[in-house]
């Protein structure tokens, strides 16, 4: 993917201050300004083919192709004089690209494909009717970065009046929830568990239903190197962090149709896990510093969809190993909240920052026994 953009930009001082213009309006833009990036996603789809002749089909299709949300860099506001230097200018996109096509395709010798009889599949030489249990070892990455907000307070830092600098970002809530964020990666992480689960084969059919639980550990963790508002005005004190795990769980329905040895399924229903996040600002000396350290902290347990599938493969008579991809739509918006030091006429307040998350990719290998 590749971005460029042009932008109008000036740079106010306020509200505090009525919103004093400090530097005129710029217009910026060059055939070099924005930025490129190649990204790892997700695809799925699916589509029809009909046989026209002996060598001849048409076939249509269609795909789509899930690359997350990204934080992507747009251009650079240029320099305010000697109060804001040059700063990046952000944004974040969902990208989602999906593609539907129609094919004429040639097939080159065989069988007459109009003609011949469609052999269906015998019925599964494996009965998958039990229960079972097994373990499994795998990695977890996020679909996409973290978007993290500049801490806000729903109460008047500056005071007394005309010089009562009005909440940050977000009036009345206590969270910062309109600006332009700024966002960090998760780093990718091992996960292992164990599974229990029942199956039942319809007699004489290849169809199989069941229902299974997992849980085990996994830890995603992110961290920012410096937050962006304050390192663009010299302050190199103030980082972001926030971390998925240590441990989930999900419970789900499993639809699968059997070929020999070898169970193919689809898999969705609930997960579970934890979600901590933090925000810390050191700056506590200097003029323009707060009187204590900020620290924000927050936490939640969401509840989430799953929805995935694999394919089991039965190489004894108890014994079955099966690799398995599973979506954890976690999506999430989690605040940290703590005490800050205020400035001037009002200490002692409490700080928010919202910090918004994406679905995780899973992908495991695992064993399974099957005890009745």
């Amino acid at each position: 993917m590749k971005t460029s953009g042009n932008f109008v930009h000036q740079t106010i001082l306020g509200p505090a201050l009525t919103g004093l213009a400090i530097a005129p309006p710029q217009n910026f833009a060059a055939p070099d300004v924005g930025s490129s990036q190649e990204y790892l996603g997700v695809t799925f789809g699916g589509g029809v083919e009909y046989a026209l002749s002996n060598n001849w089909s048409i076939a249509g299709e269609y795909r789509a192709t899930d690359f997350g949300r990204r934080n992507v860099i747009l251009a650079t506001a240029p320099a305010a004089g000697p109060i804001l230097p040059a700063t990046p200018v952000d944004t974040t996109v969902r990208l989602l690209s999906q593609q539907a096509t129609l094919r004429l395709n040639y097939r080159f010798g065989g069988p007459d494909m109009a003609t011949r009889s469609v052999a269906m599949a015998p019925p599964s030489s494996t009965n998958w009717t039990g229960c079972y249990a097994g373990g499994y070892a795998g990695a977890a990455w996020s679909r996409g970065s973290v978007d993290t907000f500049d801490p806000s307070t729903n109460q008047p830092v500056f005071g007394p009046p005309p010089f009562i600098q009005s909440p940050f970002y977000s009036g009345g809530s206590g969270l910062s929830a309109t600006p332009a964020p700024y966002s960090y990666n998760f780093n990718a992480s091992g996960m292992a568990g164990g599974t229990l689960g029942c199956n039942w084969q319809m007699a004489s059919s290849n169809f199989v239903f069941g229902v299974e639980g997992e849980a085990g550990v996994m830890r995603l963790r992110s961290s920012s190197d410096l937050n962006p508002y304050t390192a663009s005005s010299g302050f190199t004190d103030f980082t972001d962090s926030t971390k998925i795990g240590d441990w989930y769980g999900a419970v789900a329905g499993r639809l699968g149709y059997a070929v020999n040895d070898v169970l193919f399924y689809l898999k969705g229903g609930v997960g579970f896990t934890q979600v901590q996040t933090a925000s810390l600002d050191t700056c506590i000396t200097g003029a323009n510093c707060n009187s204590q350290i900020l620290l924000a902290r927050g936490s939640a347990n969401p509840t989430f969809g799953v929805i995935g599938g694999g394919a089991e493969w039965a190489f004894a008579r108890n014994w079955s190993v099966k690799g398995e991809y599973l979506y954890l739509g976690l999506d999430a918006n989690v605040p940290s909240c703590g005490p800050g030091g205020g400035r001037l006429f009002v200490p002692n307040l409490t700080f928010c920052a919202n910090h918004l998350l994406d679905g995780i990719h899973t992908a495991k290998l695992g064993v399974n026994y099957k005890f009745f």
